[in-house]
């Protein structure tokens, strides 16, 4: 009966285990960023000498990255899920892209800026 025991006590113990895998896994899958409504492809960027913002919302902690200009720009987001990044001022041209994204995120892609 002590042997039935034990081995009742190591089910429970892999089944825990196994199941916080599963779960990290299934959170790091969940992983997402998403940007304001009021951002878009085909758009003007504040020119210089004001800079332009890029916002929205991610996984808390994450670190999200704008890649503007063959630059990234980084932004830790806060406990509110929010994140912004400021893009350098740049003289009027283009058509330049953006990209935003995150560890474990789909990247979001805003083309022709300018």
């Amino acid at each position: 009966m002590a042997l039935h025991g034990r081995s009742d006590a190591l089910m429970f113990v892999l089944s825990a285990f196994m199941y916080m895998i599963m779960y990290h896994a299934s959170i790091a899958l969940c992983a997402s960023v998403s940007i304001s409504a009021t951002l878009g492809s085909n758009m003007v960027l504040q020119r210089a000498p004001k800079a332009a913002r890029i916002w929205g919302w991610a996984d808390v902690g994450a670190t999200v990255t704008v890649t503007f200009n063959g630059s990234p720009y980084q932004a830790t987001v806060d406990a509110y899920t929010n994140c912004r990044v400021i893009l350098p001022p740049t003289p009027a041209g283009g058509p330049y892209t953006i990209v935003v994204s995150s560890p474990g995120a789909q990247s979001i892609t805003l083309s022709k800026q300018y």
